[in-house]
Order: structure tokens, then C-alpha cells, then sequence
């Protein structure tokens, strides 16, 4: 029978004794997911003999689900057990049968070898509906995880937490040791390389381990989202004066250096947190506007590539690290070590850093669990160990895994990727395979997305897919209108695209968006940034410019024009 000739995708056989569970509980979940599922008590015809029914309902269900407890085992499977041998695949290969144990007991031989989805556990409940629409081919639903409320806090540019964060138990345990402990340093520089998670494990960190009674000013800054140094300065101060902990009257209309010193001065009472995340953005490094497509490649400048863009902001970090008394802390996430922090090569007396390096095994196996994926432990192990345990490459590992043609969701899937060539070779293939098992117009849309430099509201995507060339080329819309939805739905479970739902906005992780925007060829990419420099244009200018972030449309205007090699406009 072909998959369009099934009339249900499911039929779920299970004990008189767990229908109130399977009406009331498993239903619903399953046809929100949009599956057609037969169950007896609504879809069997009266009067026809039950066994009967049984057979109609496993012969016309592209799956069964057998929902295994001891009543279930005394009373209905023997009847379940003669029409298998008749009906279904002997070894399911095709996996036309899944075993769900409701409550323990002891498998049959004849179902005891095919790995079960595990109800028994409460606490894993979240876990065992992900791998049961996984294994039913219905992407699981992936919602952030829930957040405590820091009202309190100035969080101007929150990260936007992927789906499903688990483990980095150990560098979670090191920043509370060092946030309540470790009063010889007040600065503490996270140090990795691009993919390493550094923005989500101090988010993740921030939100679910530091308490406001202890820290009750608190400041996330994001130099992802280019700000300058005195900004920074000047909405921190703003912030901790409307909180209070300054009454320096106009405190953030000083001059740059006045008001570091005044940051300093407040830091040297206990309560103060900073997190400065994305930090290698403030150094000459990454000082460009091409910032945004810049690799994990060796900087321009070399050590004079590390020095601060903004002198202010070396003598900032300079004085937290030297100046005795401080009692705040200061984090910094960043790809490279800021020169400032140094004297001889060695760091400063104040300072600390930590390299963050690859994900724990056991992490990477929650992780992998997480995303509904099946597999025993040592093979979730052996699919990862090829990348380094590397938290990008095993999101988008996952992603492909979920989505497999052959195996969607099952670990061994993983088995037919390419694992020659060295480690960076192996982390390069997977964004590789992720990327190239797009249907084109969902690479191209991708890669439209990477051309912006910062994170990209959903309407400005919608004003500009549809959207063709300019007047005199051939019409060549991005994606269909229709089509945007799903196609950001399914960029973002493939662990591609970030989105926000706070904000609405969508943006890339730096390495994806660097292949993503290499690999838009010379004519698309001149024509996606013409068809960016259009929408910018279309934008009208501010009436009065105060800040830079002011004059955001106009120098997104100016490097679209640029790109798009309109030199002359």
C-alpha cells in the first residue's frame, strides 16, 4: 500500500483500562501535530467483531502504536500478537510499529528488541513526546525554555535562547564559584572560538543561576548588535541612576572618561553585574562592517588587531582588572582576548580566563535526547565524537538527523554522513550537508538573510521576498510569499536560523552566516544586496539624528549600495 492510500497515519491499540489516558491525553497532543489517528472507541464500526476492526485499523495505518502496560499485555495482546504475524513487516523495517511503555512491565520477545518511547518517567515526559513525533515524522514542537523574570535588570539586547539548552553543568558550576567566590578577580574573560555556545551558556547562566536578591543590577550588552563603547557607558549609567545606584545627577551626560570613572566608582560596591557579550566586536579585529561575515580566521593586525576600538573601553577593562576594592563583576564573552587585559603577555592581576572548549559527552547525549532523537548512548556518542563535540556542528547535526529521508530521527542516520578529511573538515561538512539539503529557494533565502548584518524583523523579510529584480531584469523573486512561514519554520528547526519571539527578529550564528553568504554567487549576491539597498531606500530618514543607532537605516543604505557595487549612487 502506497503512503497515499493509508486512510490514518496512526492507529493506537492499547487496554480498556488506559483509553481515559489515550483519549484525553495522547489524542489531543497528536492530532494538534496534525496526524489522522484511529482509536477504537471512536473509529471502530459497532456490531463488527473486534478483532476485525483491529485488522481493518493496522492494515489502513501508516503506523501502530501500542501503548504497553500489564493490562494491556494480559488481556489485549495475544489478539494484537496473531494479527502482527499476518499484517506487519516481521523485522519492521519500515517501522510500521512503535512500542510505547505507559507503566512497567516486561516485553514480549517478539516486540522486545525495538526500542520503546519511555512514558514511566514524569520527569522525562517533555523528552518522550519529542522522540514519539519524531518517530511519527511530525517535527516536535520547540518552545523556549521557560524563563524567570528579571524585571529589575537592564537586558537591552536579550539573546535569543535556542530551544532546548542542556548541560555545560560544569562551566555553569565555575561561573557561581567565581560570581560568589572568587573575590580576587572581578573580571572574567570567556574565551572561544566561533560555535562554542559562549552568548547561550552566559545567558542560559544569567537567567537560571544568578539571583537578584544577591545581584539586583545587573546589565546585559550585546556588541553583536554593534554598539559603541560610550553607549554602552551612557545607557549603563542612565540605567543604574534610574535604579538608584548613583545619585550623580545627569551622570551619562559626562564625557566618555568621566562616566567610566563613575562605572568604576559603583563597582566597587557589591551588587553590580556585568555581562559583555560578543566582545571581540570592540576590538580593531572585527572593526569593520564586514564584521558580520567574518570567519574564526587568523584577525587583520595581528596582537594589534586585539587593542580595544574605543581607548575609553581599554581603560575600563584596564582599571577593573588593577584597581583593588572592586566588588562587581565584570564577564566578557569573546572570540579573542582583549590586549588591554595583558602586561608582558601575561594577564593582569584581576583577570581571569577561561577557554571554553568542547561539549561534555554526557551533554551532548542530553542534547541529542532533547531533540527527540533516538539511539542508545554509545552510538549518540560515536555520531558526535567526529565533530569535536562541537555545540554548532551537533545542533545542525541533529537538525539532519531529524529530518532524514530513510531514518528521521534515528541516530544511525548519522552513519551516512562524511567523516574523512580533519577535524575542521568534518565541522565544515556537516554546515555543508545542512546547507545543501535545502531546496533552493530556501538556500536563497537563507542566504538573503545572511547579507543583513544584524538580526532582521519578520515584516522587512516579508516586504522583500516576492520582490524581484530592478526594472529591466528578469523577475526572480526570492520565495513565495506564501511559502515564508515554513520556510523560517523549518530554517530554525534545522538549527540554521535563530528567531527571537520575544523581538520577532531572526538572525544567523556568525560561522553559519559566513558559508551562507559565501555561498550566494557573485550575480545573486549583487542582486540580493540591490534588492536590500531598494527596501533601505524606501525607508524614510529620522527627522533629528541623536544617536548612531539613529543613523541605522542609512548606513545599512550605504553598505547595500556598496555591496551591490552601485559605486557611482
Amino acid at each position: 500500500m502506497s503512503e497515499a492510500e493509508y486512510t490514518y497515519d496512526l492507529f493506537i491499540s492499547c487496554s480498556r483500562h488506559d483509553e481515559d489516558w489515550v483519549t484525553e491525553t495522547l489524542l489531543p497532543r497528536l492530532e494538534e501535530a496534525g496526524l489522522r489517528v484511529c482509536i477504537a472507541d471512536r473509529d471502530f464500526i459497532p456490531g463488527t467483531p473486534r478483532v476485525d476492526e483491529m485488522e481493518r485499523a493496522v492494515r489502513t495505518s501508516r503506523r501502530t502504536l501500542l501503548v504497553l502496560t500489564p493490562d494491556y499485555l494480559e488481556s489485549d495482546w495475544a489478539a494484537f500478537e496473531a494479527l502482527m504475524l499476518q499484517t506487519l513487516d516481521p523485522a519492521n523495517r519500515k517501522r510500521r510499529l512503535i512500542p510505547l511503555i505507559k507503566a512497567g512491565c516486561e516485553l514480549p520477545l517478539r516486540i522486545g528488541y525495538l526500542t520503546p518511547v519511555d512514558f514511566t518517567r514524569p520527569d522525562r515526559h517533555d523528552t518522550a513526546w519529542r522522540q514519539l513525533l519524531t518517530a511519527l515524522d511530525v517535527s516536535p514542537e520547540q518552545k523556549p525554555p521557560p524563563q524567570p523574570t528579571r524585571e529589575e535588570w537592564f537586558l537591552p539586547h536579550p539573546y535569543p535562547m535556542p530551544p532546548d539548552f542542556t548541560g555545560r553543568a560544569a562551566e555553569q558550576k565555575m561561573l557561581n564559584e567565581w560570581l560568589t567566590l572568587d573575590a580576587d578577580y572581578p573580571l572574567l574573560v570567556l574565551r572561544a572560538l566561533g560555535g562554542f555556545g559562549k552568548s547561550a551558556l552566559a545567558w542560559h547562566w544569567l537567567m537560571h543561576e544568578v539571583d537578584p536578591a544577591r545581584w539586583p543590577r545587573v546589565v546585559w550588552w550585546s556588541f553583536y548588535d554593534e554598539r559603541e563603547f560610550a553607549v554602552f557607558l551612557r545607557e549603563t549609567l542612565d540605567y543604574l541612576e534610574a535604579s538608584g545606584a548613583t545619585h550623580l545627577p545627569g551622570a551619562s551626560h559626562l564625557n566618555p572618561r568621566q562616566q567610566a570613572n563613575e562605572l568604576l566608582r559603583l563597582l566597587h560596591r557589591p551588587g553590580t553585574l556585568l555581562i559583555l557579550d560578543g566582545f571581540e566586536r570592540a576590538l580593531r579585529a572585527y572593526g569593520t562592517m564586514n564584521a558580520a561575515y567574518q570567519g574564526d580566521e587568523i584577525p587583520r593586525g595581528g596582537d594589534e588587531g586585539r587593542d580595544c576600538l574605543s581607548p575609553i573601553a581599554e581603560y575600563f577593562l584596564r582599571s577593573v582588572a588593577v584597581r583593588s576594592g572592586i566588588r562587581g563583576k565584570v564577564l566578557l564573552t569573546t572570540r579573542l582576548r582583549p590586549r588591554a587585559l595583558e602586561q608582558h603577555g601575561d594577564l593582569l592581576t584581576g583577570c581571569r580566563e577561561v577557554e571554553l572548549t568542547a561539549l561534555d559527552r554526557a551533554d551532548a547525549v542530553a542534547f541529542f535526547r532533547a531533540q527527540g532523537i533516538r539511539g542508545a548512548r554509545a552510538e549518540i556518542e560515536a555520531a558526535c565524537a567526529p565533530y569535536g563535540y562541537h555545540p554548532l556542528s551537533l545542533r545542525l547535526l541533529a537538525g539532519l538527523i531529524r529530518r532524514d529521508p530513510r531514518r528521521p530521527g534515528d541516530i544511525r542516520a548519522a552513519r551516512r554522513l562524511d567523516v574523512t578529511g580533519n577535524l575542521v573538515q568534518r565541522r565544515h561538512h556537516v554546515l555543508e550537508t545542512a546547507y545543501n539539503s535545502l531546496p533552493p529557494e530556501r538556500q536563497r533565502l537563507l542566504s538573503t538573510i545572511a547579507c543583513f548584518r544584524r538580526p532582521v524583523a519578520y515584516d522587512t523579510l516579508a516586504a522583500i521576498v516576492g520582490t524581484g529584480d530592478p526594472p529591466g531584469r528578469p523577475h526572480n523573486p526570492l520565495i513565495r510569499p506564501d511559502d515564508l512561514d515554513a520556510a523560517l519554520r523549518d530554517l530554525v528547526e534545522r538549527g540554521l536560523l535563530h528567531h527571537d519571539l520575544k523581538t520577532g527578529r531572526y538572525d544567523l550564528h556568525p560561522i553559519v552566516r559566513r558559508y551562507a553568504y559565501d555561498h550566494l554567487g557573485g550575480t545573486a549576491r549583487t542582486a540580493a544586496h540591490r534588492r536590500l539597498r531598494d527596501y533601505f531606500a524606501a525607508v524614510p530618514p529620522p527627522d533629528r539624528v541623536q544617536t548612531l543607532d539613529d543613523l541605522a537605516p542609512v548606513i545599512e543604505l550605504y553598505h547595500h549600495t556598496v555591496r551591490a557595487g552601485q559605486y557611482d549612487e
